[in-house]
């Protein structure tokens, strides 16, 4: 989602930059022109993947769908402090979910997981709830 929606903001910055350019509203100074355009890439690209996490998860179905995983691994990171991450195996893929510190050490004896997912706004799915098995 994050890439996909990237793109989208890549091309509206480059819509607006050359609008800028067609308007003369952007500044002549080259130094400033440069700033002011990196600053709309920049920006674009990331606010968009942001808007759109936000709308696919505000906007999500009420209904969610429990099913269950497989756990593939258990592992916490280094550092002052640590996150706590679940590895389950989903359709072969291994997917990645951080889990605060309580539900880690309850996972460490099971062998599957229940997470109940909605559809968000934009057909991306949202873990709403883990329980264990």
């Amino acid at each position: 989602m994050f890439w996909f929606f990237g793109l989208i903001g890549l091309v509206i910055a480059i819509l607006i930059i050359q609008i800028l350019k067609f308007s003369h509203l952007a500044y002549s100074s080259n130094k400033t022109k440069y700033g002011i355009y990196s600053c709309i890439i920049l920006g674009s690209i990331t606010i968009s993947p942001a808007i759109a996490g936000n709308l696919n998860y505000n906007y999500s179905q009420e209904k969610s769908e429990c099913l269950s995983y497989f756990i593939n691994e258990l592992s916490i990171s280094s550092g002052e402090h640590p996150n706590y991450y679940v590895f389950i195996d989903n359709n072969s893929e291994i997917e990645r979910f951080t889990v605060d510190e309580e539900l880690y050490y309850k996972l460490m004896d099971e062998i599957e997981i229940m997470l109940c997912t909605s559809d968000g706004l934009l057909n991306y799915k949202i873990v709403r709830d883990f329980r264990i098995k």
